[in-house]
């Protein structure tokens, strides 16, 4: 297509000249037709120029492994003056490979050759000489690598690269090539996925005959912030690349009032500022472009900003990204991002609505929303912002997902987050952009504030009601009681599925490694438990699960016997235990008691089992009863609140509903008997 647009036209600029190298890889093939020929994969080099090159001891490798293996060219190997030569994997693999396609070369000129049987080694064709083992031999992936070509003294001659977008090379790779395709050159610019192009039927043997007349290549657009906020500013920008040079590049914008149908009205250009190949435009989000204005939204869905990129070059071939884009309203070939209000939130139920498949209304669109957290901010995922917030009423809860961590949010905190709404394996969240073939991001995709805090907002539910209104409570924090272990595994092993019942269903309890539920011993009897509620479901729909945020969401139960695990020497009171078995074995510590000195069994007015300040029996600081570390018969899971507070000593523990510990009376008095004998000793 021929430009129609603006100040364009055919107004040529001079066409820099591309660095011309003498010797050019010109053409390979990494996956060739069929089955099991992966080792007839070749490379086609051309000397371009008018005079011979010795390339004795270059050195060609693929991106292989770090690093790959280097092979060269034996004494004497020459190139002539336009002299094309085709370098195989394995000569005869190549050769039945171009008998089956049709290839004009049937024998390559070189092989690389890593064995050594003479029935896959061609004996006629010469190899090149592995100069550096590496981590592998050559072996062109098919979802992308590349191949280099280096002179004798290790200086870069020429490259090719497709794909996967490595970038191990300057420039950006070309399109992946399918089985029995290949990537041949039609330009020098250094950049591939300019200087190549897919033929799906290779031709070795011809070739680079010369640029070929191409459209510019655009690629890498980006956008910042990551929500368009009205009164606020925007910047976009794209590479372009042409192996004829750049005429100019613009960027199209118009107004819409949805994500979907014709726009406000017809697109208009802006002139985007070159810098190398990268080409950028600035402006304002209430005036995109000239004619163009985006009024005051009082909702998130209300106003939208749709964009598109357009490039010409100095051969009258243009360009489009997203491609076929055109200037009419209804051109359905745009990017588009909706603008929020300058202030104001939208509620979590909002965020979170979805159709009948399960899928958000509103997915891609940024939002601003407020809750109170209910998890720490890496909650089951270290190194990754992953939260989870609810409403007051703990009754509409939605995760917050980022990659990295750059906030700090505790239970408790009322926080304010700005993302894009969407859904990851059936679990609504606000965070980072999910949606494909948008432009990437510049800076930090979600905006997280705490502001204050709060009630833990959490529900008490049975599991009959989870398993019934499952997308109701999703990412809701709750607790389910009198639930039992139907096959009690001793330990909640780390990323285990353990089923539990509450006498109205069975649902999952998901373990996950990080928390510190993870190894801990499994209550016996009936207990209660919480956690966030959510679901892991690769289409989208089922896959419920509790998932636990740590042992203190475990609560009551018919404690595990700890087997009477030694003492560690931990002192009590200034008196070192001497190794002897845990008090709720019965048996008495080694050093024997000391003499009733008449002191009051407070000692002297400081609290019953207290130890001077010390949390109860807990052994100079360490969890009450817990003999340095082993948790005590009588507290596994006796401690307890479902708010999961912290008790005045520090530690980490839970208080039932009326603020005491089960067992609390038979643990007391079996520590104060502890306590008192050891500090009479």
């Amino acid at each position: 297509m021929r430009s129609r647009y603006t100040w364009l036209g055919l107004a040529m600029l001079l066409v820099a000249a591309p660095a011309q190298a003498q010797v050019l890889i010109t053409e390979v093939q990494p996956n060739p037709a069929g089955s099991g020929t992966d080792s007839g994969e070749w490379v086609e080099i051309h000397n371009t120029g008018t005079g011979v090159v010795s390339i004795e001891g270059w050195i060609l490798n693929d991106f292989g492994p770090t690093p790959p293996r280097e092979y060269s060219f034996p004494t004497g190997a020459s190139l002539s003056p336009g002299q094309v030569i085709i370098v195989a994997r394995l000569a005869t693999q190549y050769e039945t490979t171009a008998a089956a396609e049709g290839f004009a070369v049937l024998v390559p000129d070189y092989e690389l050759a890593d064995t050594t049987d003479p029935l896959l080694d061609d004996a006629a064709v010469p190899n090149l000489t592995i100069t550096l083992a590496g981590g592998g031999g050559f072996a062109l992936g098919n979802s992308g690598d590349g191949v280099q070509l280096r002179n004798s003294a290790g200086v870069v001659q020429s490259t090719a690269e497709y794909g996967s977008g490595r970038s191990e090379v300057p420039g950006n790779p070309s399109a992946l090539p399918g089985d029995g395709e290949s990537i041949s050159r039609v330009a020098n610019t250094g950049s591939s996925d300019v200087d190549f192009v897919v033929l799906a039927v290779p031709n070795p043997g011809t070739g680079y005959g010369g640029a070929i007349a191409q459209p510019p290549v655009i690629s890498n657009p980006i956008r910042a912030p990551a929500a368009l906020t009205h009164g606020g500013t925007f910047d976009l920008s794209a590479d372009v690349a042409d192996a004829d040079g750049i005429a100019g590049v613009e960027f199209y914008f118009a107004a819409a009032t949805s994500s979907i149908g014709p726009a406000s009205g017809s697109y208009v250009a802006v002139a985007a500022a070159a810098a190398g190949n990268t080409h950028s435009v600035s402006g304002s989000v209430a005036t995109p472009a000239p004619g163009i204005t985006i009024p005051a939204p009082t909702g998130f869905n209300q106003r939208y900003i749709r964009y598109w990129v357009y490039a010409l070059d100095n051969s009258a071939d243009d360009a489009f990204s997203p491609a076929n884009a055109d200037t009419t309203a209804s051109n359905p070939n745009y990017y588009w991002e909706n603008v929020l209000p300058a202030t104001g939130l939208t509620p979590i139920a909002t965020a979170r609505a979805q159709d009948s498949r399960e899928l958000p209304n509103w997915d891609g669109h940024s939002v601003r929303i407020q809750g109170v957290a209910t998890t720490t901010q890496e909650a089951f995922i270290t190194g990754t912002t992953n939260f989870f917030i609810a409403d007051p009423t703990g009754v509409e809860a939605i995760r917050i997902f980022d990659n990295g961590v750059s906030v700090t949010v505790n239970p408790g905190d009322v926080v304010t987050v700005t993302g894009k709404i969407g859904a990851f394996r059936g679990v609504r969240q606000v965070g980072r952009d999910e949606r494909a073939g948008q432009p990437a991001v510049v800076g930090d995709e979600i905006q997280v504030q705490v502001s204050g805090t709060a009630p833990v907002p959490m529900q008490t539910v049975t599991i009959a009601q989870l398993l019934a209104s499952g997308e109701q409570y999703e990412s809701s924090l709750v607790r389910i009681d009198n639930v039992s272990l139907p096959a009690d595994p001793g330990t909640w092993g780390a990323n285990t599925n353990v089923d539990v019942t509450d006498g109205t269903g069975t649902l999952v309890v998901r373990v996950v490694s990080v928390t510190d539920l993870a190894g801990a011993s499994t209550p016996g009897g009936t207990f209660a438990v919480q956690g966030i509620f959510t679901q892991f479901a690769p289409t989208g729909r089922g896959g419920y699960q509790l998932q636990p945020r740590g042992i203190a969401d475990i609560i009551g139960g018919t404690p595990q016997p700890d087997g009477g695990v030694v003492d560690t020497g931990v002192t009590d009171a200034g008196v070192t235990d001497t190794g002897g078995p845990t008090a709720d074995t019965g048996v008495a510590d080694t050093g024997g008691p000391a003499p009733d000195t008449g002191l009051p069994p407070d000692d002297s007015g400081v609290g019953p089992g207290e130890d001077s300040g010390v949390n109860p029996g807990t052994d100079s600081g360490v969890n009450p009863g817990d003999d340095a570390g082993v948790r005590p018969d009588s507290g596994t899971f006796g401690g307890g609140g479902g708010s999961g507070s912290r008790d005045k000593g520090g530690c980490t523990c839970l208080t039932d509903d009326d603020g005491e510990a089960p067992w609390s009376g038979l643990a007391l008095g079996l520590l104060l008997l502890g306590v008192v004998r050891r500090r009479r000793s």
